[in-house]
């Protein structure tokens, strides 16, 4: 069993390696492919609040503590609770996106396991064996998705 430390430094790792992926690609996890431009920062390195239109420094963005009062800042993590992250896959037949508090809690809710970005596995106690998931996926996640 690891130590907290190791584990922390673990997620840092993570953390960092998300950074840089969305730094390379330049898309923000758990945002709309059409809101995406709303995720870019300012001429003064800030990003401003959807709704309330506060700024707050671009490093901020993600950093897992809810700075605008909307929560807007904060969706590719579960530090919001009341925020929303969108699937990367979405289909034709509506929008699929969960409540923030569900993204990297080990339970794969979209399905292409996009909320799963961490790869939290769960405590051994709790895992469910394969024949009683019943339709509840645990990390590492598959991809079920139905186009």
């Amino acid at each position: 069993m690891q130590s907290k430390s190791a584990d922390k430094e673990i997620k840092d790792d993570m953390w960092h390696a998300q950074s840089e992926v969305q730094e390379n690609t330049k898309f923000v996890l758990g945002v709309l492919p059409a809101s995406q431009k709303y995720y870019k920062p300012t001429s003064r390195n800030t990003f401003k609040c959807l709704e309330s239109e506060d700024e707050i420094n671009f490093a901020f963005l993600n950093d897992n503590y809810c700075d605008c009062p909307d929560f807007s800042d904060e969706p590719s993590t579960s530090a919001c609770s009341s925020g929303r992250f969108y699937c990367t896959h979405q289909s034709k037949h509506g929008i699929s996106s969960i409540l923030s508090y569900k993204v990297n809690d080990g339970i794969c809710d979209c399905c292409d396991g996009s909320d799963e970005w961490l790869h939290v596995k769960l405590p051994e106690h709790t895992l469910l064996p394969v024949n009683k998931q019943k339709g509840i996926f645990q990390v590492p996640c598959p991809v079920s998705c139905i186009s």
